[in-house]
This record gives structure tokens, sequence and C-alpha cells, in this order.
């Protein structure tokens, strides 16, 4: 089928680079392992602007028990946009994403997007994918001082918190 809109994809800021160099191409496995492995391999996912809040969620709760800290491991969730003319890209229902995600669309597809046709949210603006590196990863923490906490050299324990859709600058749109 043929999807005439605006399509996205969610994913960590880590992995920016290499879909900037390849574009998004099917997957040999999951993000999320467990019953998605096998489901993922052979695909890419996307989906429309009212699944990516449920999707952001998903992958912030994997980078929480991934990394205590996600800005040095790569571990923010970011969004890719591409416009979607309905001519070249076509998708696939996502049954089992749609039944994860309340709301909104997930589709799938065995074709390649090249990295020129995609966009990401850099916090502000859409920008090409090309221009990654100015996406700071920064805007989707929140940093706090844990009060009367120290480290082992003596140093007051910070603490990382991943922000959710509705917190985040790299989530594109006010809930």
């Amino acid at each position: 089928m043929h999807v005439e809109s605006q399509l996205y994809h969610i994913t960590f800021h880590g992995r920016l680079r290499g879909i900037a160099d390849v574009g998004l191409r099917p997957g040999r496995g999951s993000t999320f392992g467990g019953g998605y492995a096998g489901h993922a391999r052979g695909w890419t996912f996307l989906c429309d602007e009212d699944a990516v809040s449920g999707w952001f969620g998903k992958l912030r709760d994997i980078a929480e028990s991934e990394s205590d800290d996600p800005v040095e491991g790569g571990w923010v969730p970011v969004v890719i946009r591409l416009d979607n003319d309905g001519e070249y890209l076509e998708v696939e229902d996502d049954e089992l994403g749609n039944r994860d995600v309340i709301g909104g669309a997930s589709y799938k597809t065995k074709e390649i997007v090249p990295p020129g046709d995609l966009e990401v949210w850099d916090g502000e603006e859409w920008i090409p994918l090309e221009e990654w590196e100015s996406v700071d990863p920064e805007l989707g923490v929140t940093r706090t001082i844990e009060e009367g906490e120290y480290d082992d050299e003596g140093e007051p324990v910070e603490l990382i918190y991943l922000d959710d859709s509705r917190e985040s600058a790299l989530f594109p749109w006010d809930e």
C-alpha cells in the first residue's frame, strides 16, 4: 500500500551517523529484542504522526534500561521524518506495532529509504539528516545533582534522566 503522508522513524541519537551514511535499511533484528527480534528481521519500521509519541516512549524505556548516561552512550531518542509522496515507498501495516502503540498507525517496509530523503528534528526545526551532528542529545535529558550523595572521588553524584515526549525538546510536537 502507499501512504500519502509524512512518515516517521524513531531511533537513538547514536545511530544517526549510520543512517545519514546509508539511509534506513531493512534490519537484521530488533532494538526491542524478545518477540520483536524475529518480527523485525528484514524490515524498516515507520509510523504516522499520531504514533510517534508511543514509539518515542518505547525507545525512551529501552534507553533507560541500557545506560546510566544516555548522552554518552548514544541512547537519547530522536525523530526522523520522510516526506512520502505516495509514489516510491511501498509499506504494509505493522500489525504487531499497531497492537503495541495505541493511536496512530505503524508501518513496515522492505525498501531502503535513502538518507537524502530524511530529516531529523533538532529541537527547533526539521533539518536534513546530513546535518545530524548539530542535534544536541543534551536536549533530551535533565541533569540533576543528588544532594548529599558523593561518588568514590568525593564528587557530587549527577543523575541523568531522559525526558519523556511531553518534556523533550527532541520531540517535535507539544502534547
